[in-house]
């Protein structure tokens, strides 16, 4: 088993224990708490207790037996401060509502399932220790928030566990004999001062900070300022795949420690005393000495180990490599890798978007694909989000917690992509209102007012590539579009077909107004263009006219094709494009039947072969079937609810076509 399935497994392990002790708000009070100076007493039996209002001395006598506590949403209220009790009780804090308590720790049969914040006021320490076969566990949700920032400090101790979906922040904080405590993928933890982790297991999937800063609470800033892994003798600790570790002071790695993720150590030594491994992780090194000794070393050659301020340091054959460690008298089988530049922080997490917007300003500004003063912005246009390829990126745009790509814009026209990961992307504009055609691209010198879009097919446009570095945030991925009607052509038909090896290219207009020319535009993958012919326009002219070009030498397999209308004055715009394939003798045309349909969906196509795989996408963006490559034509879709799809069709040329389907039952 390799160390990232450990890791899945390990962490789908616990948050399955997780969920089967969490007991639902939504139970049937059977004690119901709205108003101040209330004492509950408890049934003996597993009573449900709901605290409903912003309530003031509430006393329990007798909690246990399974009792559970649910605080509402939008209720402030405080929780005891004497939280150990003879056999288990439950607090569900629900979202929107906030706690209090200045309890100094518990001894166990206690569980706290907090969605909401949960503050600890207690001005000095804070100590969960399970005495006995006892439970003892704070399962943080997400979207919860957990706050000890009043006092020294805060100790899980022997078999008091903890999850953390939300944010948790300390001053101090010792995660000491607890048994698995885990930071989930949408955990945020952040601590001020020192973090000493030497619990038994330790899963980190999220993002975990030490700010190393001041923070004006007595004795808290007596703490020394430090990361301590393993310093009681814990067996494992994992930072998985996609977590991310800054540490801002020194670092201590007492325990076989596993480094999947990005971990960074700045203004402290980095000292490594027990075996670090990983697959795929990063380890970067600021402003400290980085050295092994004893049993510490690092064995993963996918492990990329970083020391900024090393000129020249040791590598994992004992040999000099630039930044690698300061000094290495530990594990003489060290096995990582030393890349030539810093690797980036891929923890830092980018965002692109701008607007959509008409580009029908008067005079000069009309179709100058730049975004002017008082030009409007385009509400409802579809914005998905690709790959550098240009391919989509099969994310779940719904689900809390995973990356959106596919975006409606606003009243204004605005999109934005939050949370991605650094590196290159696409930007692909659809659903245009019905009349406009792209405005001009890359025409000005300002880029963040520039029209960034080219066209595709099916009326569609897509940007260039963007590469995002960490922590950007790029506001100039823009289309403007512009009225038809307003240009110097009203195009109402454009077609191509195949015909005695060549292919005709016809088209008509109904309006025109000082046009020069038709440029017409071949291409073999709808992104670089070649002028193969120029055809008069009329100049001016109301009513019906038609146009044709024969293309006498067409590549032998699909080609592009696009008129590129110009106007006296040198101001143009693209028309949509059209395809053919060369080597069937006819245009790849596809589409899928029945429609409406309720148990299959066939594709019928003149280009079947052509076809690499197929998707189908809720109303809503999320994926629902991939039906990969279709063999025979024919898809399942019974496992389907009824409603409006998606179908889209990939080609192994990387083009696609998409039609709208309905499923009945």
């Amino acid at each position: 088993m390799n160390q990232k399935t450990f890791t899945f497994l390990l962490l789908t392990g616990l948050l399955a224990a997780i969920s089967i002790s969490f007991k639902s708000a939504a139970q049937t009070c059977t004690i119901t708490v709205s108003t101040d100076n209330v004492t509950v007493n408890t049934t003996g039996a597993a009573d449900i207790i709901c605290i409903t209002a912003s309530v003031i001395n509430t006393t329990f006598n007798n909690l246990g037996a399974g009792d559970v506590i649910n605080v509402a949403s939008g209720v402030t209220w405080t929780m005891p401060s004497d939280l150990n009790y003879n056999s288990l009780v439950t607090y569900n804090i629900e979202v929107g509502a906030t706690v209090n308590t200045n309890t100094a720790g518990s001894n166990g049969n206690l569980v706290i399932n907090n969605s909401g914040t949960l503050n600890f006021t207690n001005n000095f320490g804070v100590t969960f220790v399970a005495n006995g076969n006892s439970t003892l566990e704070i399962n943080n949700k997400a979207g919860g928030i957990l706050n000890h920032l009043t006092g020294t400090g805060f100790k899980f101790g022997a078999r008091s566990d903890f999850t953390n979906e939300g944010t948790m922040n300390f001053n101090n904080l010792e995660v000491a004999e607890a048994s698995n405590p885990t930071n989930s993928a949408t955990g945020v933890l952040n601590i001020k001062r020192n973090f000493d982790l030497h619990s038994l297991g330790w899963l980190n999937a999220g993002k975990v900070s030490t700010t190393c800063e001041t923070t004006g609470i007595p004795g808290a800033d007596s703490q020394p300022c430090s990361f301590m892994i393993g310093d009681k003798g814990a067996f494992s600790a994992v930072f998985a795949d996609g977590s991310c570790t800054s540490i801002n002071g020194p670092v201590i790695i007492n325990c076989p420690t596993n480094i999947s993720g990005y971990f960074e150590n700045d203004n402290g030594d980095f000292t490594i005393n027990k075996l670090v491994s990983g697959l795929g992780g990063t380890i970067v090194v600021k402003n400290g000495i980085s050295s092994t000794s004893g049993d510490g070393g690092i064995n993963n050659a996918t492990l990329e180990f970083y020391d900024v301020n090393t000129r020249m340091g040791v590598g994992p054959t004992g040999a000099a490599v630039a930044h690698g460690l300061d000094q290495n008298s530990g594990n003489p089988s060290d096995a990582f890798a030393v890349p030539s530049i810093q690797p980036g922080n891929s923890c830092e997490l980018a965002s692109i978007g701008d607007r959509v917007w008409k580009d029908n300003g008067p005079g000069t500004n009309l179709n100058n694909g730049i975004q002017d003063d008082g030009e409007a912005g385009v509400a409802g246009v579809t914005v998905e989000l690709l790959d550098g390829n240009g391919n989509s990126i099969d994310r779940d745009p719904i689900t809390s917690g995973m990356q959106q790509t596919v975006i409606i814009t606003d009243q204004d026209g605005n999109y934005l992509f939050n949370d991605l990961t650094p590196g290159p992307y696409k930007i692909k504009f659809s659903n245009l209102p019905s009349g406009f055609v792209l405005s001009l691209s890359k025409s000005g010198s300002d880029d963040a007012k520039n029209s960034d879009g080219e066209p595709l097919l099916n009326g569609a446009s897509t940007t260039h590539v963007y590469t995002l570095t960490a922590g950007q945030t790029n506001l100039s991925a823009d289309l403007g579009i512009v009225d038809g009607m307003a240009l110097p052509v009203t195009l109402i038909h454009f077609k191509v077909l195949f015909e005695n090896s060549s292919v005709q290219l016809t088209w008509s207009t109904s309006q025109e107004s000082n046009s020069r020319d038709f440029e017409v535009e071949r291409s073999a993958d709808a992104r670089s263009w070649n002028q193969i012919g120029v055809v008069p326009a009329s100049g001016n002219k109301n009513g019906l006219t038609n146009y044709n070009l024969t293309d006498v030498s067409p590549s032998a397999d699909i080609n592009y094709y696009r008129l590129k209308m110009v106007d006296l004055d040198g101001k143009f715009a693209y028309s949509s494009i059209r395809n053919i394939h060369v080597k069937e003798g006819q245009k790849a045309v596809s589409y899928v039947f029945p429609n409406p349909t309720s148990d299959k969906l066939f594709i019928a196509s003149d280009y079947a072969s052509g076809i690499k795989s197929v998707l189908i996408y809720y109303s809503n963006g999320k994926l629902a079937l991939n039906a990969g490559e279709v063999v025979g034509n024919e898809i399942n879709i019974n496992a389907l609810p009824a409603g409006k799809y998606l179908v889209r069709l990939i080609y192994k040329d990387k083009t696609m076509k998409v039609s709208q389907i309905l499923v009945t039952r």
